[in-house]
């Protein structure tokens, strides 16, 4: 092998362990919060063709066109009248883009993360949660959203926080639900609540049992002096393990609360209820057998409106 063949050999190896470490999911579910110190600042800067490719003002008009979607009134839905706090009705002002095919490592995902919702019954697993819950795109994306997390704190830098969150979305889409959900804070930080409670509607939407996004959106409904939905959302919340800690001051010790178990119990079947729906979309997607004469010329017809969205 001669010097330039070798000299190839070299930059290709090192071009293919840059693009393998942004797609590999991370495996650490414990990493300690503190690594946003050094990492995030450097590690979330995009590229020159990133930031070619990423217009943070298309990237406000998806998002926007996606949360106005169905968004003019309804009275009625399923032949049942909304109540009269518009809030109250969940999820009908979202309509989502399809979602994308469900991979091996996106099930292994969904299945650790319903084992951690288990373990929630009698001890505080929030925090692997959070952690399964920042890695889903593996460890950049992770960084950008610890890194967002730190211009948030910070009313002078709550632009370039939006800026970095949108990016994010960009390159995911919103079926990684953190950055929705991190977008959701920042807007009820500076008091667009409409937004802020339609990005939290999306969260839930996307996953139901997101304890985070059900305070949030409590919050949002205070904000908003909307005390009916506060209390239709608040009572949707992760309650207590201890069934009398309910109110300041709370305690660790006591009976268990039986509405937590409940709440685990609903939150483990809408987790398996939504890994069984991505299974079945993914065995149509490549053709299981059993659709081979199921579908009509009408199924035909509406596939067109199935088309997946530019911005998922």
């Amino acid at each position: 092998m001669n010097r330039r063949t070798t000299i190839a050999a070299l930059l290709f190896l090192a071009c293919w362990k840059h693009s393998e470490s942004s797609f590999l999911f991370s495996q650490r579910l414990f990493a300690p919060t503190s690594v946003v110190s050094r990492q995030s600042s450097s590690t979330c800067r995009t590229s020159k063709d990133d930031e070619n490719d990423f217009d943070v003002e298309t990237a406000r008009q998806n998002l926007d066109k996606l949360i106005k979607k169905g968004e003019e009134p309804k009275k009625k839905k399923e032949g049942k009248e909304y109540s009269v706090s518009r809030l109250i009705s969940p999820y009908y002002e979202i309509t989502l883009p399809p979602p994308p095919p469900m991979t091996a490592m996106e099930r292994d995902r969904r299945l650790a993360e319903i084992k951690i919702i288990q373990r929630l019954t009698d001890e505080d697993a929030t925090d692997d949660l959070w952690e399964l819950w920042f890695n889903e795109r593996g460890a950049t994306a992770r960084d950008g959203l610890k890194q967002a997390d730190q211009l948030m704190s910070d009313p002078n830098t709550w632009k370039q926080c939006e800026m970095v969150l949108l990016n994010l979305l960009h390159k995911h889409g919103v079926y990684f639900v953190e950055p929705v959900n991190r977008l959701a804070t920042l807007y009820y930080l500076q008091g667009r609540y409409d937004q802020s409670f339609k990005l939290c509607q999306v969260v839930l939407e996307l996953k139901p049992w997101h304890f985070g996004a059900l305070s949030g959106i409590v919050a949002v409904c205070i904000g908003k002096g909307d005390r009916e939905a506060a209390r239709f959302w608040a009572d949707r919340r992760l309650p207590n393990m201890v069934a009398a800690s309910s109110f300041p001051p709370f305690s660790d010790t006591g009976a268990v609360n039986p509405r937590r178990k409940e709440w685990v119990e609903r939150a483990v079947h809408d987790a398996a209820e939504a890994l069984l729906a991505a299974e079945m979309r993914t065995a149509k997607s490549f053709g299981a057998p059993e659709d081979y004469y199921s579908k009509s010329e009408s199924n035909t017809e509406s596939s067109k409106d199935d088309m997946p969205d530019e911005w998922q």
